[in-house]
């Protein structure tokens, strides 16, 4: 079985230090440090320091070599990057696919644990949710996870009247359904409480976050009528609209509550 095989560490009378780093590049293809033969066990998506006196179970819950749930028959999962975990102990991460059929344009998808199996949430080549026809996925980031089990992620797309104006979005479980996630905000697209004609330039793929209630957050630059040094940047939230539908939190150049000044730079959002 690919779930429930377990290894036991040694016994030593020292502390023993766990320790996992990844390079967060934009893909498994293009820098990212993965694990590979020794599977994707839980216990190490942080670095730990663990006293050990004893010897410690450690459950691995998906091994590389074994079958990628949602692919063919004979696909299987190749590297991981770390994976990310939520209080009921559920992991979901990113891997790297082997087999049948697998080319460089569909090698790389994220899965997320439900009640005792993976589901497939996103695959690369996959049709991009929210898009016209013709526009896949051709980079996914690291998901978001929340307690509810639901995913969220930043990718890159390609296709069909894609260019480097609109070609990165994220999209969220939350917003559509477990497996089927629905987009959340795209680069080109209107940016939500702004004038007319102002668009996402860009959607900072390390600036996003979720929330048990399956909200996103995340800070994105401006461009379009009216935009400026001075007024490009901000964060937008699922919380501040509804589910599916950001709302601006804060934007460069506006008025800072309490204060005779304006925001003059925003880092990447905290969500609760």
């Amino acid at each position: 079985s690919a779930y429930g095989e377990s290894v036991t560490t040694p016994q030593t009378s020292e502390a023993a230090m766990v320790e996992m780093q990844v390079n967060r590049g934009r893909s498994c293809r293009t820098g990212c440090r993965a694990m590979t033969a020794s599977g994707l066990i839980a216990a190490m998506s942080l670095a730990l320091t663990v006293p050990v006196s004893a010897d410690i179970p450690i459950n691995a819950r998906v091994l590389s070599g074994h079958h990628a749930p949602g692919t063919e028959s004979g696909v299987t999962f190749s590297s991981f990057d770390a994976p990310t975990i939520n209080t009921a102990g559920q992991i979901a991460f990113r891997s790297s696919l082997n087999g049948p059929g697998v080319v460089s344009t569909n090698e790389q998808g994220i899965w997320s644990e439900a009640v005792d199996n993976f589901r497939l949430v996103a695959r690369t080549g996959n049709t991009a949710a929210g898009t016209s026809s013709g526009v896949i996925f051709d980079d996914l980031g690291e998901p978001v996870f929340n307690d509810a089990g639901e995913t969220a992620f930043h990718a890159y797309v390609t296709g069909t009247g894609v260019n480097f104006t609109n070609d990165s979005g994220i999209w969220s479980e939350a917003a559509g359904a477990a497996g089927n996630p629905a987009l959340v905000a795209r680069t080109g697209n209107v940016a939500p409480a702004t004038e007319p004609g102002v668009h996402f330039n860009y959607i900072n793929p390390e600036g996003l976050v979720i929330n048990n209630a399956g909200q996103t957050a995340f800070d994105a630059r401006l461009t379009g009528l009216g935009v400026t040094r001075f007024n490009d940047y901000g964060i937008w939230s699922e919380a501040s609209g509804s589910v599916g539908s950001p709302g601006n939190v804060v934007r460069t150049g506006n008025a800072a509550p309490g204060v005779e000044s304006s925001f003059l730079y925003v880092l990447p959002p905290a969500f609760n």
